[in-house]
């Protein structure tokens, strides 16, 4: 078998690549994660195709003052405009890239340990992985860190471990896009010290390293005129983040965080029976590698790779809430579970445990698949905007206004931006039923709103409310008790996540018709709440 798989590796490869891409996209249509996030990118990515509005900078990070680049705008801007603007093409595209990821890791496993069969059992991992196929389907910048962030380990391997002057280079172009989609991704750059001190090359090429030099310049150019342009903000802001880090944050304290986020990859990859058992193999596997890679110099170099995320828990920072973080290592956790099967299966006594661990795997992710039924991807978030609730909810709104006009207003997350939905009535609502609704809302400053304003006060009006958690309690209440000052509720739908209201607006003189059951306590806090923020109607006037 073993013989069979060395000699036939590059072809099982390119099957798993197609299954991979089959599982990936199996019930994708309209079964994606389309939020805030999405349909701000696609707002700006739509304004630098029909406008020209080119970006200087991409999404937002989690650091006030600082962003991504705009790389992940102009990557997807063609696919979204061969779709038409439908995001269901860019999942595909997204699940195509993932797919092709496959192909990295197998080589990145020769490069390191000259094993083909390795490389093949660390593809079929990667191909079935159920955290793998929830990535794939995320439209987002972050889902594609993980791709570049290997090409960086990538090239470091290839130049200070094969002494191959290609992987300086290769490293530079890694590391640069794996930063532009995720600006938290600079600290990689601590391990081109570590590796310069850790492993010495016999050689330094000068005219690869100007070249490589060339590169780095090259792709953080935009990085360099932004700060010029708008006075060093992401520098300044950088210095105000490390400055508000003086709270004491203990050892302890680091290392819980980095210890529970193994639970993620662990749980949604090779081990969902049993959390805290999943976790005893992982850490089993871990120290087993230090007996199985005889290399010392690659064992070092892969438990930098495999620990690389490690610097970032000794910051207090909202990256590390969610799974995100840990995009940059999960071809690692890969390796290091192939790495113990293939050991196991090269035992004759321990061959029915490679087996088994094999198996236990494979079912673990069947179980997540088919428990999900290939569809949503709920592993970032119980509770997910998804695009065909989305599109339902729109279905509805026309569907019920008899071909009338209609307003709409949102408790969305963050409060009262339109964003998402002004894109969706636009994209779907729009092409489909031919006009648009009124937004009642708050005005829009950035973005600015695809729909028009509710300026005439049209009677139909339609409350839609993101039941993802992100709206406060106390808003969500105030909103709907100015509405029920405005309106009267004739109805109630439910679509998945999503709650819409149809309304009528009441004419004048117009009376408080309560629908939430409010007391009077709870009315006077809210009137403190309009006091301190005024937007909470969706009765304005322009």
């Amino acid at each position: 078998m073993r013989n069979f798989v060395e000699k036939h590796a590059l072809l099982i490869i390119c099957l798993l690549f197609v299954a991979g891409l089959i599982l990936k996209s199996s019930n994708l249509r309209d079964n994606i994660i389309f939020g805030f996030d999405q349909g701000r990118d696609a707002q700006r990515i739509a304004g630098i195709i029909s406008f020209k509005h080119f970006k200087l900078v991409g999404p937002e990070t989690n650091i006030s003052g600082v962003f991504n680049g705009p790389l992940f705008y102009y990557l997807l801007a063609p696919v979204y405009a061969a779709s038409r603007f439908n995001p269901n093409f860019v999942a595909l595209f997204m699940v195509f890239i993932n797919a092709v990821s496959v192909f990295l890791l197998y080589y990145f496993s020769q490069v390191l340990f000259k094993d083909k069969t390795l490389g093949v059992i660390a593809g079929f991992l990667w191909t079935i992985s159920y955290e793998q196929a929830n990535y794939a389907r995320l439209i987002s910048n972050a889902s594609l860190m993980e791709i570049f962030t290997l090409i960086f380990f990538l090239g470091l391997a290839l130049y200070f471990l094969r002494e191959k002057d290609i992987g300086l280079p290769l490293s530079i172009i890694g590391f640069s896009i794996a930063v532009q989609l995720n600006f938290y991704l600079i600290y990689l750059a601590l391990f081109y010290l570590l590796c310069f001190i850790l492993f010495k090359r016999k050689s330094i090429d000068i005219k690869n390293v100007l070249i490589s030099t060339g590169l780095f310049i090259l792709f953080f150019s935009y990085f360099i005129v932004g700060e010029f342009k708008w006075n060093f903000l992401t520098i300044r802001s950088l210095l105000g983040f490390i400055n508000n880090q003086k709270d004491y944050l203990t050892v302890a304290d680091s290392l819980s965080k980095f210890i529970q986020s193994f639970s993620g990859p662990v749980y949604n990859s090779f081990f969902s029976f049993n959390l805290f058992i999943g976790f005893l193999i992982t850490v089993s596997l871990i120290i087993y590698s230090y007996f199985i890679i005889k290399d010392k110099k690659v064992l070092i170099f892969f438990y930098l790779c495999l620990f690389s995320t490690l610097p970032l828990f000794g910051f207090k920072t909202g990256v590390l809430n969610g799974e995100i973080v840990n995009g940059p290592i999960l071809p690692f956790y890969t390796l290091i579970y192939a790495l113990g099967i293939i050991s196991f299966l090269n035992s004759e006594k321990h061959r029915l445990l490679g087996i088994v661990l094999l198996a236990a795997i494979f079912l673990s992710n069947a179980v997540l698949f088919t428990g999900n039924h290939f569809a949503d991807s709920t592993m970032f978030n119980e509770q997910e905007l998804i695009l065909k609730d989305e599109k339902n909810a729109i279905d509805y709104t026309y569907l019920s206004s008899n071909g009338k006009p209609f307003s709409i207003c949102a408790a969305t997350g963050p409060l009262f931006v339109n964003t998402l939905w002004g894109y969706l009535y636009h994209w779907y609502g729009l092409s489909k039923y031919g006009y648009l609704p009124f937004w009642s809302g708050q005005k829009q400053i950035e973005p600015e709103s695809l729909l028009p304003y509710d300026i005439s006060h049209v009677q139909n009006r339609y409350f839609i409310i993101e039941q993802t958690g992100i709206v406060p309690r106390k808003s969500l209440m105030g909103m709907i008790y100015l509405e029920d000052n405005t309106s009267i509720l004739d109805e109630i739908k439910y679509f998945g996540d999503i709650t819409v209201e149809k309304r009528t607006l009441q004419p004048l003189p117009r009376v408080f018709m309560d629908t939430q059951k409010l007391t009077q306590s709870d009315i006077s806090q809210l009137k403190t709440l309009f006091k301190q923020e005024s937007r909470y109607t969706c009765y304005n006037n322009y």
